[in-house]
């Protein structure tokens, strides 16, 4: 994509941070502004967002921006969440998503970009019953492939006593929604091909190195080769940072940065990582691509730090490495994914001690590698194009330097405070209390509350944004869907509004 953006329009996967803030503070570093639709019509966790106010809101913002990126599943079915309910039909599903065939009509030119995902290998835990549905359907997708599809008969009783285990009713939404996802991403390829979308990328969320998406997978890549699209269309591990790689793939045009890879430990490349079905290296590598990178060695190359699974050993060795590769003068983004759903708190603390987060380009650490490693990209292509731009207005520049504070601040707050010290801590009192912290209800109000001051407390001593150079900012903390699973942790001005100091709780 060589045409130069200033101005892109984002419809997201919901209306979680990581959906609908990350892509507006990302564009904001690149220099470029991001329009996205009210939050109201987004929905929230189980309510879909609104199909009329969505159309109305694309078409409306087409002929002001410079390009549009889709997060298919928000079009289609309302959201991500929605997307693993049946109760709306293949038909409504491609009559909404025909919503890009009307803009490729009535804006011939306009850049269209859309981000599919293929449906996790179980459905959305909501309350402590549908967690062991959760547990079931991951074993049985795994099991009715072996069985079904690998012809490996010592699984079939498996198969057949959790098809009966599981109730009816999840079974039969958890396969038609997996069918009529399928068919969905088969039009999407379709609309690749016709040239309705520009770019295309297929996600493939939470799932396991052997399942019923493997399967999809094949016959997906199958259409992708049958139409020529081999290179074009690339199907990896991922799902929320969708419209963040289409972002980062839009700021890197045709440039195509190039980075130098590091693993904190290299045998972990060829692991599989949790809620993933390829190995560490092939998702980047994939990721890479998708992002518009290219890979290279040595020199004054800007490095991404990939920190894996490790020993201390290692731990201490990459903390050294890249306080000397920041002090030779080359620029560090780091993509942790030592665990998934948060950071490896004994790395960052190295780096704390060592003076070094405040000079990282860019970090990301939250839920599974592959989200962290698109998220940490599109972050780290955001910082690149704002080093690059020579011909901006000082003041400019230094509003796009502090909004890259403001994400590496905030992601730290989120991936390493909250996400690896302070949830940990939350949700064992949450058991203790008989609280379900899956679906807080009338607990909402009281476990927010006892966050921000938890999380409030943490960033006073571990994370004062002065330590960025971040003055007169304080964090608003809340979170957003009624769960523990996420929280909204940014910096506003002065003492933050709803959700500011620990003390207003």
């Amino acid at each position: 994509m060589g045409k130069t953006m200033r101005i892109i329009g984002i419809l997201p996967l919901d209306d979680r941070p990581a959906t609908r803030i990350f892509p507006e503070r990302i564009a904001a570093i690149a220099g470029i502004r991001a329009l996205t639709p009210p939050r109201e019509a987004l929905g929230n966790f189980r309510t879909a967002g609104d199909f009329e106010a969505l159309r109305s809101w694309l078409l409306a913002a087409a002929p002001a921006v410079d390009g549009l990126i889709v997060a298919a599943d928000m079009l289609a079915y309302g959201g991500l969440v929605a997307s693993r309910r049946a109760d709306l039909p293949l038909e409504t599903a491609e009559k909404r998503l025909a919503v890009l065939k009307e803009l490729r009509r009535r804006f011939p030119e306009l850049p269209i970009a859309a981000a599919g995902v293929l449906m996790r290998i179980s459905l959305t835990v909501s309350d402590r019953a549908s967690e062991k549905i959760y547990r079931d359907l991951i074993r049985y997708c795994e099991v009715r492939y072996r069985a079904d599809e690998l012809h490996e008969e010592e699984f079939r009783a498996e198969k057949e006593r959790l098809a009966d285990a599981i109730p009816e009713s999840a079974l039969r939404t958890f396969e038609r929604a997996r069918a009529r996802n399928f068919q969905i991403n088969q039009r999407l390829i379709e609309m690749k091909a016709d040239g309705t979308l520009s770019d295309l990328i297929l996600l493939q969320e939470d799932s396991s190195a052997c399942g019923l998406h493997l399967s999809e997978q094949r016959l997906l890549r199958q259409r992708i080769d049958a139409f020529g699209l081999r290179g074009e269309v690339l199907l990896y591990p991922g799902a929320d940072e969708g419209t963040q790689t289409l972002s980062a793939r839009w700021i890197n045009g045709g440039a195509a940065p190039a980075v130098e890879t590091i693993y904190t430990s290299e045998r972990m490349a060829s692991a599989v990582m949790p809620y993933e079905h390829c190995p560490l290296s092939e998702s980047l590598s994939n990721h890479l691509r998708s992002a518009g990178f290219r890979t290279g060695a040595g020199g004054t190359l800007p490095c991404f730090w990939v920190h894996t699974p490790c020993g201390d050993a290692e731990r201490a060795a990459a903390a050294a490495r890249i306080e000397e590769l920041l002090r030779s003068g080359r620029m560090v983004a780091v993509a942790d994914v030592w665990k998934a759903n948060g950071a490896d708190s004994a790395f960052l603390e190295e780096l704390d001690a060592r003076g070094l987060l405040p000079k990282l380009s860019a970090y990301a650490g939250w839920n599974t590698a592959g989200n962290t490693i698109g998220t940490a990209l599109s972050f780290y292509s955001a910082v690149l194009k704002l080093e690059s731009d020579a011909d901006g207005a000082l003041a400019a520049a230094e509003e796009r330097r502090r909004a890259r504070k403001v994400f590496l601040w905030e992601r730290l707050a989120d991936d390493w405070g909250y996400q690896s010290v302070v949830r940990p801590m939350i949700e064992a009192r949450c058991d203790r209390d008989g609280i379900d912290y899956r679906s807080l209800g009338a607990a909402h109000a009281s476990i927010e509350a006892e966050v921000r001051r938890a999380l409030s407390g943490w960033i006073t001593v571990h994370l004062p944004p002065e330590k960025f150079g971040l003055c007169g900012l304080a964090p608003e903390i809340r979170l957003p869907w009624g769960r523990t699973f996420e929280v909204e942790a940014r910096l506003v001005p002065g003492s933050g509004g709803r959700g500011g100091k620990a003390s207003e709780a």
